[in-house]
């Protein structure tokens, strides 16, 4: 990140692992060949447009004036170490807002109605929505209310306070993706990819990284079927969709009702497996995990059919 202004891929995480174990080569090698690569020219564009992009939400969020009452909802949030700015205008609604920080520790205050709960670094966002399933499976099954699920980083939908003055008129799952966000500044695509839901591919061959990630997946976790949508809705006991699509960048809003249509066993079920893929193989398999699990929220809380 400090050289390349992007994450490391699966490519050089192998093969500086492989020159690191070997005493090929030292972290202060590698440090030098990635400053002197050709790819760290682009690392001045890429904070550029880093810093367009949170310029962009951050005034969205400044010009946000005091929501309109709606019902009260809870909100769930895996957090690493992005900014937290927009919090203070989200705890202005009638929710309760779960921060599950697995970054530093947080060294500010914030509103009586926001609780950050320690976490360990354990995978991406799966984990976090999960494992908040679970502690409040029960009070959903007694409540009934909307959930909403984000990353903190809400580059994928900068406008997430307008879109929650409506929440009272979701329905039992609603996408609020709204762009890529930061991911265009790892790469040259522009930044317009904005379908609500798309089509998911059943060999999970558009997941970030793509066949290689793919194929270093299925032989860390032994899941070498050409169908992972399928294996993954047999696994869990997840009715499958004929045709199966996803909102893209995990950021939703469910209705506990459709929370609780799918057994707590199924979730339980959901993060001993993410569990066990973060823990035997490296961190690229969780984030394709990660994406796999991104594929099927939809799938898993789909309104029953009539």
């Amino acid at each position: 990140m400090k050289r390349l202004g992007r994450p490391l891929d699966l490519d050089g995480y192998n093969t500086y692992s492989k020159a690191l174990s070997s005493g090929e080569l030292t972290l202060r090698d590698i440090d030098i060949i990635i400053s002197e690569s050709d790819e760290s020219i682009l690392l001045h564009d890429r904070k550029l447009c880093l810093q367009q992009s949170q310029a962009r939400i951050s005034n969205v969020v400044n010009t946000f004036t005091h929501p309109p009452h709606v019902p009260h909802f809870h909100v769930v949030i895996s957090r690493f170490n992005e900014p937290l700015f927009w919090i203070y205008s989200l705890a202005l609604f009638n929710c309760t807002i779960f921060i599950y920080n697995k970054g530093h520790t947080i060294p500010i205050a914030l509103p009586d109605n926001v609780h950050v709960i320690r976490m360990n670094n354990i995978a991406y966002e799966d984990y976090v929505y999960i494992y908040h399933i679970i502690n409040q499976y029960h009070y959903y099954r007694e409540h009934h209310m909307k959930v909403l699920f984000s990353q903190c980083g809400i580059d994928h939908c900068s406008h997430i306070l307008h879109a929650l003055t409506s929440i009272q008129s979701f329905g039992s799952y609603t996408s609020l993706f709204e762009s890529i966000g930061h991911s265009n500044s790892w790469s040259d695509n522009f930044n317009t990819w904005n379908t609500p839901f798309i089509a998911v591919d059943r060999a999970m061959s558009d997941i970030g990284g793509g066949i290689p990630y793919l194929s270093e997946f299925k032989l860390s976790t032994g899941c070498n079927v050409s169908d992972l949508y399928a294996f993954y809705c047999d696994k869990w006991n997840v009715t499958q969709m004929n045709e199966p699509i996803f909102s893209p960048c995990a950021i939703f809003v469910v209705d506990s009702v459709s929370i609780c249509q799918i057994p707590l066993r199924t979730f339980i079920l959901m993060k001993s497996h993410v569990t066990h893929v973060h823990q035997t193989t490296n961190p690229f398999m969780a984030k394709v995990l990660a994406s796999i699990i991104e594929r099927l929220w939809y799938t898993l809380f789909r309104p029953p059919p009539i």
